[in-house]
Formats: structure tokens, C-alpha cells, sequence
């Protein structure tokens, strides 16, 4: 493809903003992590940031191929990271084909985002991917109560997407959710050098929240400093076997949009 037509093909992401956010996270009743409640980060700080990596709590990267569901895969990726780590080791796919068959409110293979799939998973919970597998295409919707494995409570989060200062995202605020858990973020896949990205770690500028994608850890690099790990669902032939190592600097769009909004779902 052209990059144009990867670009249409794969940056997906249609983030809510303003006030159609706001009044979905209030029906919803989501916990944002306040100003107040950050004194983890504070104490870390004193010392700078510790490493976390959450990867082995996850499955080998999946492939979204063809159609444009990445926010599915953030959605369900990130639930399967959280229960891979309350369980201490991974616990298998949850179905993205579900999500993209039965949450409506996105747009299947066309795109969307994970927040609006977020009321579908409380209400609904997700069936195991061995029971409902991935087709890269929309299908009828195959929902079954009986089958289903997983379940969330709640999702904590930070947005630069709302209005009340106290509820948007920092660096330090991300790290302080990182802390929770694996969360739900989005990234610039039409950023320079993104799609063919293998090694090392991302710098390139960006200027558009469009894919979908999970925060997995932070490390350091000696030239680079502190970087996300990022899982993305392109496949093992992606970046280091299916995750891109991403540059912390919230001069580059809050960090190429990793830490520019969070949602860590509590299983």
C-alpha cells in the first residue's frame, strides 16, 4: 500500500473529545485518577521512574490484518493484560470478533474507538477468543451470556480529551496508572517511519491520535532516556515482536499521544 492508503487502512482511532466524552464517562461512573491521588508518582519521582514491564502477563502479539479494528484489540488487549496480571501469567485472548460483530456503536472493520466499546464490556463482558475467533471482517453478532469469561468493573483513567484540569493526563499521571495495570492508549501510526518501525526506540514527530494500541511498561535507554512500551496489534513482524518502544517526551504530542489518555480497565 501506499502510505496514504495504510494510513486509511490502519489509523483508525476516532477519539471522543469534549463534551461527548464527558457525559459517557459520568453515565458510566469511571474513576479518574485526580491530581490528589497522585502521591505514588510523587514518592517514585524522588528517586525518578522505576522500571515496569507488564509483557509477559500478555499473549504473543496479535494481528488485526486487514480490517480497521483496532480499537477492539486495545479494548480487549488491555482487559487481558490486567487479568494476565492479577493472575500472574497470561490468560489466554479475549474475542475482539465479538466486539467488532456486537459493539455497535463503532464501525466494525471501518474504525472507532475503545472508549465507546467500553459500556458493551461492562454490560456485556468478553467471551474467550477460542470460543468466538477472529475473521478480520464484520459478521452476526454471536453473543451468548453462557459463554462469557471475563468481566470488568470499573476503568481508571486520565484524558487531556475533558475539561476539568484535575482529570487530565501527565507523564507523571500515566506512571501512576501504569502502576494499576496495562492500560488502553492512543498513538500516531501515520507518524514517519511508524509502519516500517523494527528496533529501538521511537522519536519520530508526530501529529495525529489515530491508532489504537496498548501501554505495556516503561524502561530506559541509555541515548534515549525513559521510553513506553507499546503493544500494537500488527503482529509478531511488527517493531520487537509485536511492540514499539516509544520515546517519553510530552513535547511530541504527549509523547507521540501514549500518555495523553489513559484507560486501565479493573478486573
Amino acid at each position: 500500500m501506499t502510505h496514504e492508503e495504510f494510513v486509511e487502512k490502519m489509523a483508525t482511532r476516532k477519539p471522543l473529545q469534549g463534551a461527548e466524552l464527558e457525559k459517557l464517562l459520568e453515565e458510566l461512573k469511571f474513576t479518574p485518577l485526580l491530581d490528589d491521588d497522585d502521591d505514588l508518582t510523587k514518592r517514585n519521582l524522588r528517586n525518578g521512574y522505576a522500571p515496569i514491564n507488564y509483557v509477559k502477563f500478555f499473549g504473543p502479539a496479535r494481528a488485526q490484518l486487514s480490517c480497521g479494528s483496532c480499537w477492539a484489540f486495545s479494548t480487549a488487549g488491555a482487559i487481558e493484560g490486567n487479568l494476565g496480571k492479577k493472575a500472574g501469567a497470561p490468560v489466554g485472548y479475549l474475542s475482539t470478533q465479538q466486539l467488532v460483530d456486537c459493539n455497535t456503536d463503532n464501525g466494525g472493520c471501518s474504525g472507532g474507538t475503545s472508549f465507546k466499546s467500553y459500556p458493551y464490556v461492562k454490560a456485556n463482558g468478553l467471551i474467550l477468543e477460542t470460543a468466538y475467533p477472529y475473521q478480520a471482517k464484520v459478521g452476526t453478532c454471536q453473543y451468548s451470556t453462557s459463554k462469557v469469561n471475563a468481566r470488568i468493573t470499573d476503568f481508571v483513567y486520565c484524558s487531556n480529551y475533558v475539561s476539568d484540569p484535575a482529570k487530565k493526563c501527565s507523564v507523571d499521571k500515566a506512571y501512576a496508572l501504569l502502576q494499576k495495570g496495562p492500560a488502553s492508549v492512543g498513538i500516531d501510526a501515520s507518524a514517519p517511519g511508524f509502519g516500517s518501525y523494527k528496533v529501538g526506540v521511537f522519536t519520530a514527530a508526530c501529529a495525529n491520535d489515530n491508532h489504537a494500541v496498548i501501554l505495556a511498561g516503561l524502561g530506559t535507554d541509555p541515548t534515549y532516556g525513559d521510553y513506553w512500551i507499546v503493544r500494537n496489534s500488527w503482529g509478531l513482524t511488527f517493531g520487537e515482536a509485536g511492540y514499539i518502544k516509544v520515546k517519553i517526551n510530552p513535547a511530541n504530542k504527549n509523547s507521540c499521544f501514549v500518555d495523553n489518555e489513559l484507560f486501565v480497565p479493573v478486573v
